[in-house]
């Protein structure tokens, strides 16, 4: 039951994540490789409020949204006057920086991070069990992937998908193309930051490795298998995604092997869905 809790949890916190970077790259069009950024941006910002301030768990987490929705302006303030190649060059840079940032600070901890982070407390109602946190956690999940249901369901987001084909063809409408791809990007990042506080708050741990290049390519590779430009393609690769390794426990692979066999398969995986089926499993949109 705690395993099975444990599981819950991590597809309850990339989920939120994953969708986040959905709105930014399936409905916007925008190759984003600082996702991990912000939500490391989320992680650091709970740890501080509710280690540092003695915040509780409610205002932290909304404290590390919306500072991760604010940072969310050094992507989309840039993307105003150009996409494509460039925003892929001013993700990286973000992500390279935010690293950067985190390893050096003082208030991260450096290299060797935030511990300690106490668990997430509604006034005297302390969620110490995993059973119990897996049973917020999968909620807020639910909660927040029917509001995007019906925030994709919009004329906003149909917006952002005649942006992606046609912006030219958009502007001419008299529709501010640069407003609603910043909305996006700005919920994105949001979703992502809160995905980190939720991380940070089950597992009482945060360092820079949160916000590498990998954790980045984790995100896209998720987006990328299970399809982009619906709600469902994230869920599809967030479940296929975290649930491939736990495969391996059925096979006798050694311990010291495991995590190169798990980047082998990844690696093989992300070729075979370019080649075969670039959508994703339950996607719409092929990225490029």
């Amino acid at each position: 039951m705690m395993y099975l809790s444990h599981l819950i949890i991590y597809l309850s916190i990339y989920a939120i994540a994953v969708s986040g970077l959905n709105l930014i790259t399936g409905y916007c069009g925008l190759f984003s490789l600082a996702h991990a950024a912000f939500f490391a941006i989320g992680a650091y910002a709970y740890s501080l409020a509710s280690l540092h301030f003695q915040l509780g768990a409610p205002l932290s987490f909304l404290i590390a949204v919306a500072i991760a929705t604010g940072f969310s302006l050094f992507l989309s303030v840039p993307s105003r006057r150009a996409g494509g190649d460039f925003f892929v060059l001013v993700s990286l840079v973000v992500q390279m920086l935010t690293m950067s940032a985190f390893q050096n600070a003082a208030f991260s901890g450096g290299m060797l991070g935030i511990a300690s982070v106490p668990a997430p407390s509604f006034g005297p109602w302390v969620l110490g069990a995993e059973q119990s946190i897996a049973v917020v956690y999968s909620s807020i999940a639910v909660i927040i992937l029917c509001l995007l249901k019906v925030l994709t369901s919009s004329p906003w987001s149909r917006i952002l998908v005649c942006m992606r084909e046609d912006e030219l063809a958009v502007r001419s409408l008299g529709k501010s193309t640069w407003k609603a791809r910043a909305e996006a990007i700005a919920i994105g990042c949001g979703l992502a930051g809160g995905a980190g506080a939720m991380f940070v708050a089950y597992t009482s741990f945060i360092n820079p490795e949160a916000a590498s290049l990998e954790h980045s390519m984790l995100f896209l590779s998720m987006l990328l298998v299970g399809g982009s430009g619906n709600l469902r393609g994230p869920l599809v690769g967030v479940l296929f995604t975290l649930l491939l390794p736990e495969a391996l426990r059925l096979v006798e692979v050694p311990s010291v092997l495991i995590s190169n066999v798990r980047l082998i398969i990844y690696g093989l995986l992300l070729i075979v869905f370019m080649h075969l089926r670039p959508e994703g499993l339950a996607g719409r949109y092929r990225l490029e």
